[in-house]
């Protein structure tokens, strides 16, 4: 408010209420005024005085907040090597199915292979029991009674080498 319009609001009051009221109103404006002013002064201070404590805190949370971005890129970058090691985890896990599957294959093979074993193994067997059987028939038919003496030293000479010849090749 300028002094003009003062002047003028103060004739009015005089005017209307009087001299004497007109200038206690004015005394209680003016000031009501001033201690309005001191309190809006230390009400600003105060929202100063908290604004820059906001403005720390936000400070700090913006280092926390950066921070945490980076741990956060840390967390993202692991996670992927985890991905790709994972990754390879599978693509080993199908090849040892490959491999047991192969394997497994094997060993049905080989226990085919000794079902063929233990039938040829029988066989030789029949056959090594028919042979010496019929050996000893033939043998027994044509051995005479002068030759049976001269026969047996030759055969234990034969087992003799036979005999022999088996310890050797069981030693080499």
């Amino acid at each position: 408010m300028d002094e003009e319009e003062r002047t003028r609001l103060r004739r009015e009051l005089d005017r209307v209420l009087g001299p004497e009221p007109a200038a206690t109103l004015e005394r209680m404006l003016v000031t009501g005024t001033d201690e309005t002013t001191r309190r809006f002064d230390a009400i600003d201070e105060r929202f100063s005085f908290v604004d820059r404590r906001l403005d720390g805190i936000d400070q700090r949370l913006d280092g926390i907040d950066q921070r945490l971005d980076g741990m956060d890129q840390r967390l993202h970058g692991i996670d992927q090597r985890l991905d790709g090691i994972d990754q390879r985890l599978d693509g080993m896990d199908q090849r040892f199915d490959g491999i047991d599957g192969r394997l497994d294959g094997i060993d049905q093979r080989l226990a085919g292979m000794d079902v063929r074993f233990a039938q040829i193994d029988t066989q030789f067997d029949l056959l090594r029991h028919e042979l010496l059987g019929a050996f000893r028939g033939e043998l027994n038919a044509a051995v005479t009674a002068q030759t049976r003496g001269w026969l047996v030293a030759t055969m234990t000479g034969i087992v003799g080498m036979g005999g022999l010849a088996v310890t050797l090749a069981q030693v080499l």
